[in-house]
């Protein structure tokens, strides 16, 4: 039997592997990817949008496999969501933080004092963060907080100017040992433009 952090590993590493493309599922869990029983939903089931935006026709083995490429991606971020990480929290103390690791424009690692990490997945995509790879924040007494603004730095020849405000996630529990993995996924995210 695997351990509990053993288990995660295997399953965050597998859902990376669906994620970027990697792995393909072979045959999907009984009733993934079904189509709809009535007409009208079995007619929207045939038709998709191309990258311009314009309806196209599918066929049935298309529509199918369509269907279930979303009902797979949503199920590996559901697990990921469950199982890659222990329970948020709202805050942390700022005087433990040791250094934070910025992402993504949406993900910033913060190592604590100890072997504490959190992640924190901001609610919305902060423009310029990943870019810039500093940010500042400020704080009414210790706590650092999910209802508090980051603000990206910008440095322009030298110049330091404060960038766009963005608002904070809640801060969610990684092992150390999980980092190389979240690092991977966010660079397959990049890479593949989400």
């Amino acid at each position: 039997m695997l351990s509990k952090f053993m288990r995660r590993l295997v399953e965050a590493t597998l859902a990376t592997l669906l994620l970027t493309g990697s792995l393909a599922i072979a045959a999907a869990p009984e009733g993934v990817g079904e189509l709809a029983a009535n007409e009208a939903e079995r007619e929207s089931a045939t038709r998709s949008r191309d990258d311009d935006g314009e309806v196209i026709e599918l066929d049935a083995n298309e529509a199918e496999a369509e269907a279930a490429s979303d009902s797979d991606e949503n199920a590996v971020e559901d697990l990921l969501a469950e199982v890659a990480f222990g329970e948020p929290v709202d805050c942390v103390n700022t005087q433990r933080i040791r250094r934070t690791e910025i992402l993504s424009d949406r993900e910033i690692l913060f190592f604590m004092h100890g072997s504490e990490v959190r992640l924190n997945k901001l609610p919305h995509r902060c423009a310029g963060l990943r870019r810039a790879d500093t940010f500042s924040y400020e704080v009414r007494g210790s706590q650092l907080c999910h209802i508090d603004l980051i603000r990206v730095v910008d440095n322009f020849g030298g110049r330091i100017r404060p960038g766009v405000a963005c608002g904070l996630g809640k801060f969610l529990p990684v092992d150390v040992e999980q980092v190389p993995l979240i690092r991977e996924q966010a660079k397959a995210r990049a890479k593949a433009g989400k």
